[in-house]
């Protein structure tokens, strides 16, 4: 946000930076662009979510609304939807589409994903992941799989156990539901049976494992979802989701706002003027004309 909002307190780190602002802001500007005369006022991230503080725009007879943001939620797009069709008018809303800086993805952990060749790489950072195994990975589909342990010293003894042989040995691998198998890390004798027969560790399915477990949280620090919006309600353009180069744009006639008036006009007759009294102290209300 490049600039204090006015009405509300300011929210979360916002108060590390910006003091309470004036009403005064609030006040809607004329231009005329191409012909088309446009009254229009900007309302500044959670301002929109202020019901007093759109009507003191509504109340301006303003056919233009700007509405940035740094609110990537799914209830944004909603929310201007709503502030189009009850005040009549084209919303604008804008948020950055922001990727994380290079040096943040460079300085993240990171696991090999192996050589070309099947080797795991240096043979100490090989050894060194062996003995710091997580206990479980994740698939692609998010399903979190428990990995076979080794068993631990008792009292400076090897364990023991009473099973058969058979069913002390663990398989070294699992199929998922969609039918791809996942080899599971197994004890430092890699060329181990496998239920039987012989088989080596696929180091390609290792490196899968690793890939999933060190898969980034997400890949953008703000989504975007700019949007324009009809004052009926309907979207004319966006959201703009996770595009940091695209624009968007709508062809619109203004008309549209005094026709939706001729329906229902928040800011003048229908907001029954005679029985409930709005002020905005240090704003001045007036309608601008069209």
């Amino acid at each position: 946000e490049s600039q204090p909002d006015t009405d509300r307190p300011q929210t979360a780190t916002e108060r590390l930076i910006w003091a309470q602002g004036s009403p005064a802001t609030l006040r809607a500007v004329s231009t005329t662009i191409r012909g088309v005369r446009l009254n229009l006022a900007a309302a500044i991230c959670w301002e929109n979510y202020m019901p007093l503080l759109r009507q003191a725009l509504y109340a301006q007879n303003i056919n233009l609304y700007l509405a940035p943001t740094a609110d990537g939620r799914d209830t944004w797009l909603p929310l201007m939807r709503a502030i189009a069709c009850e005040g009549r008018c084209f919303v604008v809303s804008s948020n950055m589409a922001v990727r994380p800086p290079a040096s943040s993805s460079s300085s993240s952990p990171s696991v090999s994903a192996g050589r070309r060749d099947g080797s795991d790489g240096n043979d100490d950072d090989d050894a060194y992941l062996r003995a710091r195994r997580r206990n479980s990975c994740l698939t692609e589909e998010g399903f979190e799989i428990a990995l076979p342990e080794k068993h631990k010293p008792v009292n400076g003894h090897p364990a023991t156990t009473t099973d058969s042989p058979s069913r002390r040995r663990r398989r070294k691998s699992v199929i998922v539901e969609d039918g791809n198998e996942i080899v599971l890390p197994g004890d430092d004798d890699d060329n181990a049976p496998v239920n039987g027969a012989n088989g080596t560790r696929s180091a390609s399915a290792s490196a899968a494992i690793k890939t999933a477990a060190a898969k980034p949280a997400a890949d953008w620090v703000s989504r975007g979802g700019s949007s324009i919006v009809g004052p009926f309600g309907d979207v004319l353009a966006g959201p703009q989701w996770e595009d940091d180069e695209g624009l968007i744009y709508a062809d619109v006639d203004f008309d549209d706002c005094i026709r939706g008036r001729l329906d229902i006009d928040v800011g003048g007759s229908y907001s029954r003027n005679d029985s409930f009294r709005f002020s905005v102290d240090g704003l001045d209300l007036d309608p601008l004309p069209y």
